[in-house]
């Protein structure tokens, strides 16, 4: 599978079907009301479960979790870095 389609069924199993809807992957996750604050909670964790990845505080950010292109440039970074 593709880290965007792993994205995609993390995103899926924490957020309610009608937030489902197929969010392209340049669009803010934020604006589009997939993400949120409480989401983003439990989102960290089922990445770095997923990816194998530890993310840091500071990387907590909407350069690296905004959108999912974001979120898998960030994570192919992380795991490059291993």
């Amino acid at each position: 599978m593709s880290t965007l389609t792993d994205l995609r069924d993390i995103l899926a199993d924490l957020r309610p079907a009608e937030k489902q809807e197929d969010v392209a992957k340049d669009a803010s996750l934020f604006d589009a009301g997939v993400l949120d604050s409480m989401a983003m909670m439990e989102l960290v964790p089922a990445i770095e479960e997923k990816f194998h990845i530890a993310v840091k505080p500071m990387e907590l950010s909407p350069e690296n979790f905004d959108t999912l292109d974001a979120m898998a440039h960030f994570i192919g970074q992380k795991q490059n870095e291993s």
